[in-house]
């Protein structure tokens, strides 16, 4: 496959107070230009496990779509490590860990980019108005 089909997908996630309520956000570029927004109150009420949750939820609502390449961006640093050093230093995290890394298996092309909130405007913009709309 040609980079031309790697789907690119934003995840965020917001809460009202760690803890509090919770929602994520998703933004996903189709190779073709088209885009797809989703966004959803989180039943977790803490900030970095809703984050782990996103990305969870973004490969998934990918894989749905049929891809099996993707391009995963996120603003949590935790996130970002944790995925890419396939690690966690904090034992309440490896479960969200454990369920990215399986079904990132899929995926014969799995990178997770972390990107600053400025550039994570839209998936941003959902996981608050799912949080604040909750």
């Amino acid at each position: 496959m040609t980079t031309a089909q790697v789907v690119h997908v934003y995840v965020d996630a917001a809460c009202n107070g760690d803890p509090g309520a919770c929602g994520y956000g998703l933004f996903m570029k189709h190779p073709s230009g088209q885009v797809e927004r989703k966004m959803e109150v989180s039943q977790l009420t803490h900030i970095h496990e809703v984050e782990f949750a996103a990305l969870f939820e973004g490969l998934k609502w990918a894989r749905r779509f049929g891809y099996h390449q993707g391009r995963f961006f996120t603003d949590s640093q935790l996130v970002f490590d944790a995925v890419n050093q396939g690690a966690v230093k904090r034992a309440r995290y490896k479960s969200f860990l454990d369920e990215i890394l399986l079904v990132s298996a899929d995926f014969s092309l799995f990178i997770v980019d972390w990107i600053p909130t400025r550039a994570n405007k839209e998936a941003d913009r959902l996981a608050k108005k799912a949080c604040f709309h909750s």
